[in-house]
């Protein structure tokens, strides 16, 4: 599913792909750090969720 978001995203012309998810969630975070994902930011929502953003650039 990953591969195919990023090709909707080129095809689509859009610079970035993005996505958050939870931030102690440590194999999800490395799975997308491993498909090319940087982590932009991490903030707790709600006061209870801590979350982690992440971006691809789409080339």
């Amino acid at each position: 599913m990953v591969t195919w978001a990023k090709l909707q995203a080129k095809s689509n012309n859009k610079k970035f792909l993005r996505l958050d998810c939870a931030a102690d969630r440590a194999k999800l975070c490395s799975f997308y750090k491993k498909q090319g994902f940087k982590k932009v930011r991490e903030e707790v929502l709600f006061d209870k969720y801590s979350t982690a953003f992440y971006e691809f650039e789409v080339i």
